[in-house]
């Protein structure tokens, strides 16, 4: 379907104008990072106690610290000049018996310790940010330390990673700025499968840069590669994209697993900003993706939600949908299309109405769009695009871009907005 885009000149200089004055959202500053890959851990700085070895089984690279029965792993890092810090790290225990926990601490001065969490199970990913205590410490303690007893018992730490946000006026993140949110972006990238989850992973991305996951859920029946246009249109602009194959998305359950996935496969790539996105039935299942990882990971990462066309509550979705869109707290679009005579715009919106009138929300409707023909997904790139790099990195531009669509593009109608947060 051929799109033309009606540029508006006025909107275009205020565009360039308000980026010279507005604010910007920082880097991401990697300040310590280890995955014993030396095959010591002194190499790293750490000290420990206990029975301590570099372990082959590994939950990224060819090692991992482990230590059996009870003891402990430590570092001492400095955040000086950094004051937001945020702790990423994977870890396992096995053999763990009552009341036996990898418990995870923080402390300022090696004396008074902070717990990040209490851990016995087996390989994942924690993603945290630290207290604002945390940043500008000359001494920042980080421990590993285990109260089990037993010959079997042990626990391994893998990837450990500390990071920052520099200070100054830098771009919104390590991505290239978008001039054209309906054309494919800078990225080439590849395609992979692990299990029932696809990923187009985005290729040469600039150094220590991580940026978010997007994830699509596809539509009652439908294929994650009937949506491949969206996806490869996220990945060439610098996200990871992701689906989950199933035909039955409603309750957005196969989001969290497929971003678990991604950050298994990829811990150095990803950042923690989530995106949730679907069509029709996977639509509602997006809304649904985000209320399970506010309910999953709570404030540890940022997310937001846009569902095409959402059939709300279709499917295996729980009866009571409603009563979980009103506990969500991240921002949430959507549009209907308005020859869609599948999912009515009455339908789509219940959905916005179910959500909390205190919530950043936004409903379009996409003019000339059906439920499958004309393709939606030429709707969806554009739109996700602008949206997910407002909500998830902060751009000032793509923020502009996202209000003035129905300004500047006979294809965009807004129908509905509350709680709109500022460009600036």
């Amino acid at each position: 379907m051929k799109r033309k885009k009606l540029i508006c000149v006025l909107a275009a200089v205020f565009q360039i104008v308000a980026l010279a004055i507005a604010p910007q959202k920082a880097n991401a500053d990697v300040i310590f990072q280890d995955g014993f890959e030396t095959g010591d851990v002194t190499d790293g700085g750490w000290t420990y106690s206990g029975d301590l070895t570099v372990d082959s089984n590994a939950y990224s690279g060819d090692y991992a610290a482990r230590i059996d029965d009870s003891g402990y792993l430590q570092k001492v890092i400095s955040t000086v000049g950094y004051d937001t810090v945020y702790l990423q790290y994977a870890r396992y225990t096995y053999g763990y018996d009552w009341q036996e926990m990898l418990t995870v601490q923080w402390s300022s001065d090696g004396s008074n310790w902070y717990d990040v969490e209490q851990y016995d199970g087996g390989w994942g990913v924690n993603q945290v940010q630290l207290d604002a205590a945390a940043g500008q410490q000359d001494t920042l303690y980080l421990r590993f330390v285990s109260n089990a007893v037993g010959s079997y018992e042990r626990f391994r730490i893998d990837a450990v990673e500390i990071r920052s946000e520099s200070g100054g006026t830098q771009p919104s993140s390590c991505l290239p700025e978008v001039s054209d949110y309906t054309s494919p972006g800078d990225f080439d990238y590849t395609y992979r499968s692990v299990g029932a989850v696809r990923m187009w992973v985005p290729d040469d991305l600039p150094a220590n840069c991580r940026v978010p996951i997007i994830h699509l859920a596809n539509g009652t029946g439908a294929s994650c590669f009937m949506y491949g246009d969206i996806l490869r249109h996220y990945a060439s602009h610098g996200f990871i994209a992701a689906c989950y194959e199933n035909s039955n998305t409603g309750q957005g359950t196969q989001a969290i697993e497929a971003i678990e996935t991604v950050i298994a496969e990829y811990p150095d790539l990803v950042d923690t900003k989530y995106g949730f996105t679907g069509h029709s039935q996977g639509g509602g299942g997006a809304i649904m993706g985000v209320y399970r990882a506010e309910a999953e990971w709570g404030n540890t990462a940022t997310y937001a939600g846009f569902a095409i066309e959402p059939a709300h509550g279709f499917g295996n979705a729980p009866i009571n949908w409603q009563s979980y869109y009103s506990q969500i707290q991240s921002p949430v679009s959507m549009f209907n299309g308005s020859r869609d005579g599948l999912v009515s715009a009455i339908w789509v919106r219940s959905g916005y109405l179910a959500l909390d009138d205190n919530l950043e929300k936004v409903w379009y409707e996409a003019v000339g769009a059906g439920h499958m023909t004309p393709v939606p997904q030429d709707y969806a790139s554009e739109f996700g695009l602008a949206w997910f790099r407002w909500q998830l990195l902060g751009d000032a531009s793509a923020c502009h871009y996202f209000k003035d669509m129905p300004n500047t593009s006979s294809y965009w109608r807004l129908q509905e907005a509350d709680n709109l947060s500022s460009c600036e």
